[in-house]
């Protein structure tokens, strides 16, 4: 991530591209990331998460600010890299951070601490 975001502030639109997961290239709008990083002033970037350096696929949120016309500005997103041939490649992105699931655990349900008991006769008792 860090790379991706040194080659927006140098400009380097074909190192952003290269990084970009092969079959999502096509989607790829060289112009229009090349017209963002040439007329932005990139001032920090700060992770905010990233996977664990064993996994094959993991999110990376992190916050970008830059400047655009005099104005300030952040760009929060999560994105999702995928590692295939010895490299960590972009796949896709949502703004912000990536959203948490939560399971609910019904009454009867097994507890989920393992226990083998009913969520109501276990950590769900003093619930």
């Amino acid at each position: 991530m860090r790379a991706r975001y040194s080659a927006f502030a140098t400009q380097n639109i074909d190192y952003i591209e290269q990084t970009v997961l092969i079959e999502k290239r096509e989607d790829f709008d060289r112009e229009k990331v090349a017209d963002w990083a040439v007329r932005s002033q990139w001032n920090g970037l700060e992770i905010r998460s990233a996977p664990p350096p064993d996994e094959t696929e993991g999110w990376v949120e992190f916050v970008a600010r830059f400047s655009l016309d005099g104005k300030e500005y952040l760009h929060h997103e999560s994105s999702r890299f995928l590692y295939r041939l010895d490299r960590w490649w972009y796949s896709d992105g949502i703004m912000g951070p990536r959203p948490r699931a939560v399971t609910k655990v019904g009454r009867n349900d097994l507890c989920p601490c393992g226990s083998g008991k009913k969520y109501k006769k276990c950590c769900g008792a003093a619930a």
